[in-house]
């Protein structure tokens, strides 16, 4: 009896020393954190050790993060963190001008500032549609548009007199321009099937009908396969 106690009291003994947790070792470093819990430990393995999370490196307390809270920037300049600090640097912008204006910089307290300078800016009058307004030799006058215009192959350029909302020649009618193009059509067009030919931006174009995946009785499933790099389905 006394036999059978002691073995039993070896194994709980046996089991307890296994399931006993391992001792925390850490390097013999020396560089001090600071815990989530406002307390100093050796490094970072030491509060990991007590389940502790870093909060910041160094000693407690933490120094505070810095803020462009207060900072007073004269523009065009802007806060900004730089490398730990606040700062007034420049901003960076970037400007798009229209195809009749010209993108100019200045430079305000040392920071680049690009702008557009375009030819109706200086020129306050207005004018009735479709004549714009031009500044020359100090006197603004409202002068008809250009008459140009760029148009695709195939199309002509054709001019003609503006006409008002109700259909007329207004006094000193503007002379303006269009593009005239042909209407295209899929007469004689011929598309190896299972292609067709559809119209896409006022031209023919062999291109794959639209098809809807059929519902697919009990027992069968939807399948499909490629004809002429078109898509097809089936039941099967």
């Amino acid at each position: 009896m006394r036999v059978g106690v002691l073995i039993w009291m070896g194994l709980m003994l046996m089991v307890s020393t296994a399931s006993a947790k391992k001792p925390c070792v850490c390097p013999a470093v020396n560089k001090p954190v600071c815990g989530q819990d406002d307390k100093t430990y050796k490094n970072a393995c030491r509060a990991g050790c007590k389940n502790v999370g870093v909060l910041c490196e160094g000693r407690c307390p933490c120094a505070k993060l810095p803020t462009c809270k207060g900072m007073d920037c004269s523009k065009p300049k802007q806060c900004r963190i730089v490398q730990g600090k606040a700062r007034c640097v420049c901003p960076r912008l970037v400007v798009k001008c229209k195809p009749n204006c010209k993108r100019v910089v200045k430079v305000v307290k040392g920071c680049s500032v690009p702008s557009c300078r375009c030819p109706e800016s200086d020129c306050k009058r207005k004018c009735a549609k479709p004549r714009v307004c031009k500044k020359a030799l100090g006197i603004e006058r409202c002068v008809c548009p250009a008459a140009s215009i760029q148009c695709r192959a195939g199309c002509k350029v054709e001019f003609y007199k503006y006409k008002n909302k109700q259909g007329f020649h207004p006094v000193g009618a503007c002379m303006m321009a269009r593009c005239v193009c042909p209407k295209a059509s899929c007469k004689n067009i011929k598309c190896k099937r299972p292609r067709v030919c559809r119209l896409m931006n006022n031209s023919p174009a062999c291109l794959c009908p639209i098809l809807k995946p059929p519902v697919c009785p009990e027992g069968t499933e939807l399948r499909y396969w490629w004809d002429n790099g078109c898509r097809k389905f089936r039941c099967q």
